[in-house]
């Protein structure tokens, strides 16, 4: 009786090994897909930022080589910077893929507003709450990267020309409000840009909603709790 006990022990033993093995294989699986699910992310939210300010350069000082060759000559040089910045954000994706640690929230949005400066084509209007900068870097990247990848949508899907966004706080909540006078749109396709928006916010438990009305101009609106259990 005890040896069949045994035998029958170690079969469910077995059994037990053989499942926790498969358990195992599909959590490595998971974890490969939702790594790579996130490179793609960071490489769609970093990359395609720069290469539409890029782009929007390079047009800018084709169209005035000939009237202004010296405002061409800034414009390029501000391209050759953007294309040094293009390669730093793709090793720093592709290497580590460690969340950006944002120091100064404003500072960081500034230098957004910097890509498209000698355009002449695009107007920032930034209202920004200075004690916005004491909450988490957790939350001011997460303000950062969803409000890059809102410029970025807005210039290449919209044709945005004007961009108002306000950042501040209310109660115990971090709140952003990002407007623009691009194309609207009677439906709004959720894209890998608004999934990743979307992605970010919700992680730290907050809200995001996206209107266009009439068809002219985009809105795009949030809130984060501050304290993030």
């Amino acid at each position: 009786m005890e040896k069949v006990k045994k035998e029958k022990l170690n079969d469910e033993l077995e059994k037990t090994n053989l499942t926790l093995i498969q358990y195992s294989k599909k959590i490595e699986e998971l974890t490969i897909t939702k790594e790579r699910t996130r490179i793609a992310q960071e490489l769609h939210d970093s990359m395609g930022h720069s290469l539409v300010a890029l782009s929007m350069n390079l047009e800018y000082a084709e169209n005035i080589a000939t009237i202004n060759p010296e405002k061409a000559k800034i414009a390029m040089h501000d391209c050759y910077s953007i294309s040094k910045d293009c390669m730093k954000n793709l090793r720093g994706a592709v290497s580590i893929l460690k969340e950006n640690s944002t120091l100064s929230l404003r500072k960081d949005i500034n230098q957004i507003f910097l890509k498209f400066k000698q355009t002449d084509r695009y107007e920032f209007n930034l209202d920004f709450d200075e004690n916005v900068e004491k909450v988490s870097s957790g939350i001011k990247t997460c303000i950062y990267k969803t409000l890059r990848e809102a410029i970025t949508n807005g210039i290449k899907h919209g044709n945005a020309t004007s961009f108002n966004i306000h950042i501040g706080k209310s109660s115990n909540s971090i709140i952003f409000k990002i407007e623009n006078n691009g194309v609207g749109c009677k439906k709004i396709i959720r894209s890998n840009g608004i999934i990743g928006m979307e992605e970010r916010v919700h992680l730290l438990n907050g809200e995001i909603i996206f209107k266009s009305e009439d068809l002219v101009g985009f809105t795009i609106e949030g809130k984060i709790p501050e304290n993030i259990l």
